[in-house]
């Protein structure tokens, strides 16, 4: 799983976590508040490619693509982010370098407060 740090930030009726240049909208979560650092974490699998940048959670430059014949797994790092690695069925032809748009699966996403108990497992759209 994907274990990334942040800042929740108030954004309207919801809430914004942010890392670096990310910024992960999400409907108000009990358990958290501005101001709060939390952790979320998202599996490879529950991880998409976005086409359009106005539909994307996050900005990743890919480190390195591993083709697997019937699968694909992109190691990439964002600022704030070290290493998100994500999972894609098929092959996925993307360059060391190369720029992706990403978007996460609410509904598959976990939050943890600051001490690592769980906030929420999966968040409904």
């Amino acid at each position: 799983m994907n274990l990334v740090e942040a800042l929740v930030e108030a954004d309207g009726d919801g809430v914004v976590l942010v890392t670096g240049n990310a910024r992960l909208r999400l409907p108000a979560v009990g358990g958290m508040a501005p101001g709060d650092r939390v952790t979320w974490g998202v599996r490879p699998e529950h991880i998409a490619l976005c086409e359009r940048a106005e539909d994307a959670d996050i900005t990743v430059t890919v480190t390195l693509s591993e083709q697997l014949g019937g699968e694909t797994y992109l190691y990439c790092t964002a600022d704030g982010i070290d290493q998100l690695t994500l999972h894609q069925s098929g092959q996925v032809p993307v360059e060391k370098g190369q720029t992706l748009q990403l978007r996460l699966d609410r509904e598959r996403l976990h939050l943890f407060d600051a001490n690592g108990h769980v906030i929420v497992n999966g968040i409904g759209a």
